[in-house]
């Protein structure tokens, strides 16, 4: 059964403007048989959490062209604690404000088959999620630390 991504028209848009197919082949269901980790705010309430960041306000793509990537449809999760923390770091000292649009704590969850579909792991232990239609990680995933004032 196919099923429909969250934000497919604009995923859709960005394989025409880059004349490949969406979803992609390299994209799978989730195999992880241990949490996943992600980057919110303190504030459970906030806007911005588990949102994609071309959804974010303010907006975190910078060049226009920057809007044809499907990546920034997707939500950036880490396999383990310890990456997500040290990809914190980085992101936070290579990119102003960053804590303030990407959030400020982390939190963590399981991923599942009705969430959506995953791409590839890179050797830092970030992938993307696609989630489809109906997935909501605000009720799976749990805050576990703040990590900057």
């Amino acid at each position: 059964m196919d099923r429909t991504f969250k934000y497919q028209n604009e995923l859709i848009a960005v394989a025409e403007f880059r004349a490949c197919n969406f979803p992609p082949d390299n994209l799978r269901l989730p195999d992880f048989a241990d949490d996943a980790f992600r980057f919110i705010f303190d504030n459970a309430e906030h806007p911005n959490n588990h949102k994609p960041p071309f959804l974010n306000k303010p907006k975190r793509a910078n060049n226009p062209n920057d809007n044809m990537k499907s990546d920034g449809y997707a939500l950036s999760c880490y396999e383990q604690e310890m990456q997500a923390k040290t990809a914190f770091k980085k992101l936070s000292s290579n990119i102003r404000n960053f804590s303030q649009t990407a959030g400020n704590s982390l939190c963590k969850g399981m991923l599942d088959e009705n969430d959506g579909l995953v791409d590839n792991t890179t050797n830092s232990g970030h992938f993307n999620l696609y989630e489809y239609e109906g997935c909501d990680l605000s009720q799976k995933f749990v805050f576990t630390e703040k990590l900057i004032d």
